[in-house]
């Protein structure tokens, strides 16, 4: 590690058999880069930068990954948005476990050992802010109580992320997921010291407020299903995209039947879940027209705005054919 201004050159690295640099003050996306680069190539044959050492030859069998010793317990009871999270875990290396809401997450954590948990905030049963609370109480038969917890909110609110400290969350991450931006926590929270964002009064370093690829989307775009950002977001496997896609299509038209069935009968809490649900699905599948109107929707149920229910709901539904044909015309 050398200081911006102190940087030898390349033959006196390969003199003493140093395999790359890196600049302080260190970022924690170039360790990570450069320990992948180091775990996917032969280590002598690495050439240098003023940040990072980059990899000049070509790949040979790969060590293991740095990542791969990391046992992840993932709480969520959105489908889509496991099969998102376990693939961006799984494609780097980490041993991922899934359960489907709090109550399972609890039961597993008092026979098993996990080194992080990702946790979702909504769920059946048991939530995220209920089962974190329960995790951190000594007198419970949990095994860590000190397991580092990230939330996945797609709350931006300010109220929602003070929760999840308040909880005993060390952290949260936007969804629609950002792949860099989750491992990145992931591997702040597995090699820190602290044990929590607001006892610390600490920020994990390098991380925007918000969610990176959400962000970039234009808000005016007709696209139905961005799909650069989805790709990025699946690490490129264009299959299992094109596979969620599918699934989510499939199950539309029933999940908008409930959405409608819900409210007709006024029952406020059970449609906000599902349209929340639903909008989660959309955001991780980058279909931002429809995420985008089912947040709009999910605005009026909150503000406890019937009035506006029907208009906003046939914008949705209009959302939704638009992503139905978009996925019809896939081959």
């Amino acid at each position: 590690m050398t200081s911006g201004g102190d940087f030898p050159d390349t033959q006196t690295f390969e003199e003493a058999g140093v395999s790359g640099s890196l600049t302080k003050p260190i970022q924690i996306r170039h360790l990570y880069k450069y320990l992948e680069n180091i775990s996917n190539s032969d280590p002598t044959g690495m050439a240098f930068s003023n940040s990072i050492a980059v990899n000049k030859s070509s790949p040979k069998t790969a060590d293991p990954s740095p990542l791969s010793n990391i046992r992840i317990l993932l709480a969520e009871d959105n489908l889509i948005n496991q099969e998102v999270a376990i693939r961006i875990l799984q494609k780097k290396g980490l041993l991922a476990q899934a359960v489907m809401n709090g109550r399972e997450a609890v039961n597993l954590l008092a026979t098993t050992s996990f080194d992080l948990v990702l946790m979702d905030m909504q769920m059946p049963e048991m939530d995220g802010l209920q089962a974190t609370r329960y995790i951190r109480d000594e007198s419970t038969p949990v095994i860590n109580h000190k397991v580092p917890i990230i939330a996945m909110t797609a709350n931006a609110m300010q109220k929602d992320h003070d929760a999840c400290l308040q909880a005993g969350m060390n952290d949260y991450i936007s969804k629609p997921f950002n792949p860099v931006q989750l491992i990145e926590k992931i591997i702040y929270w597995k090699n820190s010291t602290h044990t929590s964002l607001v006892q610390n009064n600490v920020q994990s370093p390098d991380f925007p407020s918000s969610n990176t690829d959400q962000n970039t989307v234009n808000e005016t775009t007709s696209a139905p299903i961005e799909f650069d950002a989805l790709y990025r977001r699946l690490m490129d496997d264009k299959e299992l995209a094109l596979r969620l896609l599918k699934k989510m299509d499939a199950r539309l038209e029933d999940n908008l039947a409930e959405i409608k069935l819900a409210l007709e009968s006024k029952n406020a809490e059970q449609v906000k879940q599902l349209v929340h649900k639903l909008k989660g699905s959309a955001g991780n599948l980058s279909a931002e027209p429809l995420r985008r109107a089912l947040g709009s929707l999910e605005k009026i149920l909150i503000e406890n705005n019937w009035d506006a229910v029907v208009e906003e709901l046939d914008e949705v539904i209009a959302r939704a054919d638009e992503f139905h044909n978009a996925v019809a015309d896939l081959k």
